[in-house]
């Protein structure tokens, strides 16, 4: 599982735990749901600031490490 894949099930993860739509946690991350759609379809790339949007959402934290 790669880096993408991993980040979009803690998302779906997160957002099962809320009981949140799509809707509902776009709204909460602050971008479209047709963007957060994407994202989670894996259609989208994520961005750095778009995962640190949804760590403040949803109360967590990006780390970012070296590749050793």
């Amino acid at each position: 599982m790669n880096v993408m894949q991993s980040f979009i099930e803690i998302l779906k993860t997160e957002m099962t735990k809320r009981g949140l739509t799509v809707q509902q946690a776009a709204k909460a991350i602050g971008c479209s749901r047709q963007s957060l759609y994407y994202i989670l379809s894996g259609e989208r790339e994520v961005s750095l600031s778009f995962a640190e949007k949804v760590a403040s959402a949803f109360g967590m934290t990006v780390e970012i490490k070296r590749k050793k």
